[in-house]
């Protein structure tokens, strides 16, 4: 969203009906999200693919499962399809890679959570299609769509890509604890 911001794609205004209840509300529901994604994506399946076909094979079926599930979002059109498809999909690798540094989903639910409360409910942007009231109210300034992310939400803006490959080097030359 930063630089969503810096490029010029959108400003952020206090929204006046923000609330402690709409971020709490947001927290509860993002955490429910998190914990079925990731026990669906990066649990017993992704788990066995691994140690039946190898990291490799699992991480690229499930990135692919992880991002077909997400197709057909509202607001998933055009080049937006395009960005969100491969940004869902580098971030399911993201995700299954958390998993594989530490062998405990805490990570992958952390971040999960974490990216979807911070983008939908503090920031106010689409969540992967969905609208949620946020703290903020993201004004867009006619940018286009695969620079902002537009109404499906920063994860179909191209800056989602940069993001996920950084923290993608990240966490593949850091060796966890596993």
């Amino acid at each position: 969203v930063g630089m969503i911001w810096i490029a010029g794609g959108v400003r952020l205004e206090l929204d006046p009906a923000r609330s402690a209840t709409t971020l709490l509300y947001g927290l509860y529901l993002f955490l429910f999200v998190a914990l079925f994604e990731e026990t669906l994506f990066r649990g017993f399946v992704f788990q066995r693919l691994v140690d039946g076909t190898g990291i490799g094979f699992a991480q690229l079926a499930l990135a692919a499962m992880f991002a077909i599930g997400h197709w057909g979002n509202p607001g998933m059109e055009g080049a937006t399809e395009v960005v969100a498809m491969l940004d869902l999909a580098l971030g399911a690798i993201l995700l299954g890679l958390a998993y594989l540094r530490t062998r405990s989903l805490a990570l992958p639910v952390g971040l999960h959570l974490g990216w979807n409360w911070a983008q939908g409910h503090v920031l106010g942007f689409g969540v992967s299609g969905f609208d949620y009231t946020g703290w903020f109210l993201p004004v867009f300034q006619g940018m286009p769509q695969w620079l902002t992310g537009g109404e499906f939400g920063p994860e179909s803006s191209i800056f989602a890509i940069g993001v996920d490959l950084v923290l993608i080097a990240i966490l593949w030359r850091w060796k966890g604890i596993a």
